[in-house]
């Protein structure tokens, strides 16, 4: 399988042409420049200047550079960190490391007001630096998170529409309940005298490959099969490695970028990146070429091939932002869907009671396998989302939400520039006892409306994001968490019997012990 900078790899422009053509019959407020200072924050009603704001000092040019090189701030912990600096300094303060300059903010109104100005078409940073220059000299489509203003204006349009809208994401649901419940069926036969299934963590990414990939390409990749059990380890190892290189090289002098020369991090990422790539593009290609087999003999039948043949239809797409976009819907979920899938299950295991309300919403609703769940079914599930919104206030893969700001502002009694880069400390926020009661206690009822006393400002924790560049696969990974969690609960009643599981930070918030959970038959 030839990579994309070999020249081959995508399939033929002509099959674009081809497809696009049959397919197409067939899928067819105004801010003030500056806004006065935010309720929390407001000092004297002096404005006081970007330069005045505090922060944790250095040398000039290198900043906080030093600290993280030398170890004193812990990588791995560095939610830890920013909530010792927003102890030290307040609700915003500046950190400049490498001549970068970023505001980092703590509070509910400043995080609506960032949110209210933002626009229409919120400027981010590359939410990793080193993908986006690998896929830059790969010559591959940046891809939504690592593209701004009309490049990313128009590739979000085109492909919202299937993503975004639920009714679009509800005829995948039969084919992620038949993964999942393949899955379920895969565990029992893991399980080891003690219940526990062995390096489960694995698993859960064999199941998030397969039930994403069917998605994607309308077919059973093999990866719950012990045939296809090696490739998915294979896909999996490369993807850790990639993070490992990317948490590696977090603070650390640019000098690839600047120089191109590969240091040992940089040569592992790109010989991961290409491994996952090349192994997207056998399936990519292989899909594609059915597709356009199917669209010209008229043997397709109707939402076959769903997702990567509205993507083929919309002639504002390229084949490499095609191919971007389905590359992100089937390996994205490794590194959000399944840790926080993780830190759920965690969370139920150790809270009974929690676990025992779930199951039985599930019991009165959603009927058991093999009976198939239908929209209705998951669409019911109101004590799911909430635990699902607890798990991310609780272990949260997210640890901030980054924005560049689009025109000057006040924040704090501080004049922010426009350009700015501002990152919504969120993980901070999620454990401060003024804003949520009992904060360090798993307590789903806190987002249902029984519960007034324990109600919160839901703009806090936003496990998606929020407005324009809201996770444009959240409506998917919603669907398919609600499917698994059900399958799983309907057969196991979870617990766990280890040292707690922690969050650790790597460039995503992981889990930082392996997933132990012993698997009981209900």
């Amino acid at each position: 399988m030839h990579c994309m900078r070999h020249g081959a790899g995508l399939a033929h422009k002509s099959h674009l042409k081809g497809c696009r053509q049959a397919l197409l019959t067939n899928f067819g407020r105004p801010y003030s420049t500056v806004v006065s200072s935010v309720t929390g924050f407001k000092s004297s009603g002096h404005i006081k200047p970007f330069g005045d704001l505090p922060g944790p000092g250095g040398l000039p040019y290198f900043g906080t550079y030093f600290r993280y090189k030398l170890g004193e701030v812990n990588v791995h912990k560095l939610f830890d960190t920013l909530k010792d600096w927003h102890r030290q300094y307040g609700c915003i303060f500046k950190e400049v490391c490498l001549g970068r300059t970023v505001v980092h903010v703590a509070d509910p109104e400043a995080i609506h007001l960032l949110y209210a100005t933002e626009g229409r078409r919120p400027h981010i940073e590359p939410l990793t630096e080193p993908v986006l220059h690998y896929r830059q000299s790969r010559g591959i489509a940046l891809g939504l998170g690592n593209t701004n203003g009309q490049e990313w204006y128009q590739l979000r349009r085109a492909a919202q529409q299937m993503m975004m809208r639920p009714k679009e994401v509800l005829p995948y649901l039969p084919a992620a309940d038949q993964v999942a419940s393949d899955f379920v069926s895969l565990l029992k036969d893991m399980r080891c005298a003690r219940k526990e299934v062995p390096n489960f963590a694995t698993q859960l990414g064999r199941w998030s490959l397969e039930s994403f990939g069917r998605h994607c390409f309308n077919t059973r990749l093999g990866y719950l099969t012990e045939e296809g059990r090696q490739e998915a380890e294979e896909v999996l190892a490369a993807n850790q490695r990639v993070f490992d290189m990317v948490t590696q090289l977090f603070a650390s002098l640019p000098v690839y970028q600047y120089t191109h020369i590969a240091t040992p991090q940089w040569r592992k990422l790109f010989a991961g990146e290409d491994f996952l790539y090349d192994t997207f593009l056998k399936h990519f290609n292989r899909a594609l070429n059915q597709l356009k087999e199917k669209t010209d003999s008229g043997a397709l039948e109707e939402g076959e091939l769903r997702f990567l043949g509205y993507l083929m239809s919309r002639k504002e797409l390229s084949l490499k932002d095609v191919a971007i976009l389905t590359h992100s819907l089937l390996y994205d979920p490794l590194s959000t869907v399944n840790p926080q899938l993780q830190f759920l299950l965690y969370l139920l295991a150790t809270t009974p009671q929690a676990q025992d309300r779930l199951y039985e919403e599930i019991r009165s609703v959603a009927p058991p396998s093999p009976a198939p769940l239908t929209p209705q079914h998951v669409q019911c599930m109101q004590y799911f989302k909430a635990c699902f919104k607890e798990s991310v206030r609780m272990m949260p893969v997210i640890n901030e939400n980054t924005r560049y700001t689009n025109k000057d502002l006040v924040l704090g009694g501080y004049h922010i520039p426009a350009g700015t880069i501002v990152k919504m400390n969120n993980f901070v926020l999620y454990r401060e006892p003024h804003i949520f009661t009992d904060h360090d206690v798993f307590m789903p009822e806190r987002w249902l409306q029984e519960k007034w006393e324990h109600k919160v400002d839901p703009i806090i924790v936003q496990p998606f994001s929020f407005g324009p560049r809201m996770c444009i696969g959240r409506r998917f990974a919603e669907q398919d968490m609600a499917v698994l969690t059900t399958r799983l609960l309907q057969s196991f009643r979870l617990e766990w019997h280890h040292p707690p599981m922690g969050v650790k930070y790597m460039t995503l918030n992981l889990p930082d012990c392996p997933a132990q959970f012993t698997f009981h038959d209900r």
